[in-house]
């Protein structure tokens, strides 16, 4: 790879050479086998490139440098939001990735780095009296302002805290992500009740985690359902805005959605949350201000002084008001009216062709089903080509 261009002007017989350095795109696996030799040999201001694949790779550290790190997405246009072909797959052996350091001596320095159009899967946590070892089981964000866009993190777990992602510190940012099927679950000598089975911020932390998906992550302890942030935990942190995002079917004793102890400074903006139907945990116990959130099913189970305050205001909460129990403070601008559709099947807030599936599902009848008559046989097909090229009404 040459990333010098040397400039030669000839004056006589005299030649006065100039070099510059610039940045260069390095291709995985084309140029580096692995993504982590790929990063070793990166100077600031590199972009690595890696191709559309399944990689089997655990552990990946990126300290000191600012970097951008791309998969390869549907329309090959970097950062358009395409769904990513490229996936990291750390296969239970350890966490995915960690970005900057575990003390702010090394992280300050890890900024200006850049991930984006990758699936993160699998990784995992395991029992470890280093608390640095069993937190983050996806990603370990110490002390940078990474930002993350279009990336998956799924399917990771934490022997503590931050199922998906763990942050310490710093000023990262979240934008169109999606953090699922993730847990965290705490056990005694490891810190006692899990937190944050998508999310967890601490240590000062100023993040901005906007338009993602933050669904079907799970915060327990010992194997029960009883941690605390089945979505996000915050302890803290200097400033956390969450805006635009869905953070929907979570499960944890308190806060299914977000919890927030009374250190804690947050924002909610523009936000749909929704609780897993099967518990009877709250989406916020936290201790500060929802800005035109939608909050269904919100049955808070704590009460003083238990949980702090929560304060709603400007928001659309659906049913009947009397499902947000706990210490509520109810403010001006508030809407409470029954906002869900009746064809919402899934009860998610959209009307769309998940519904459809769901509905079809519950009279047994399954996707390839077209006439409804309980198999799928040619006469489903010929439905299908009787209509191919038609106009519907």
């Amino acid at each position: 790879m040459n990333r010098t261009a040397t400039i030669v002007a000839g004056l006589s017989l005299a030649f006065v050479g100039t070099s510059t350095t610039y940045a260069a795109t390095i291709h995985v696996p084309g140029e580096h086998a692995l993504l982590q030799e790929a990063i070793d040999d990166a100077v600031d201001g590199d972009t690595i490139q890696i191709a559309a694949g399944h990689y089997v790779w655990s552990d990946i550290t990126i300290q000191g440098k600012h970097l951008t790190i791309q998969g390869t997405n549907k329309n090959g246009v970097p950062g358009d939001g395409s769904a990513s072909l490229t996936t990291i797959n750390a296969d239970h052996a350890h966490r995915i990735m960690l970005i900057g350091s575990t003390n702010s001596a090394h992280g300050a320095l890890t900024n200006g780095t850049k991930i984006r159009d990758l699936i993160l899967i699998n990784g995992h946590t395991h029992a470890n009296p280093d608390s640095n070892e069993i937190n983050g089981g996806g990603i370990w964000v110490g002390h940078s302002d990474a930002h993350f866009y279009n990336v998956t993190v799924q399917d990771c777990k934490a022997w503590n805290y931050g199922g998906g992602i763990y942050i310490l510190g710093g000023s990262p940012t979240i934008e169109y992500c999606h953090i699922n099927h993730n847990e965290s679950y705490g056990h005694a000598y490891a810190g006692g009740e899990a937190r944050g089975g998508g999310i967890h911020c601490t240590g000062s932390a100023s993040p901005t985690i906007t338009d993602s998906f933050i669904t079907n992550n799970k915060a327990y302890s010992d194997f029960t359902i009883g941690g605390l942030g089945g979505g996000i935990f915050c302890t803290a942190t200097q400033g956390l805005l969450i805006e635009g995002c869905h953070i929907t079917y979570n499960i944890a004793r308190l806060g299914t959605a977000v919890y927030g102890d009374g250190s804690a400074e947050v924002h909610l903006e523009h936000c749909f949350l929704l609780p897993s139907l099967d518990v009877s945990a709250g989406c916020l116990p936290v201790e500060h201000t929802w800005w035109t959130c939608t909050l269904l099913h919100n049955a808070d189970n704590c009460t003083a002084p238990n949980c702090p305050p929560i304060t709603i205001e400007d928001s659309e909460i659906c049913g009947e008001g009397d499902h947000i129990g706990g210490r509520v403070h109810f403010l001006t601008g508030n809407q409470i009216h029954d906002c869900l559709d009746a064809a919402d099947v899934e009860q998610d807030g959209d009307v769309d062709i998940a519904d459809l599936v769901a509905m079809r599902a519950a009279l047994g009848l399954c996707k390839s089903d077209v006439d409804s008559d309980y198999d799928t046989d040619v006469m489903d097909l010929l439905w299908v080509i009787d209509g191919w090229g038609g106009i519907c009404p």
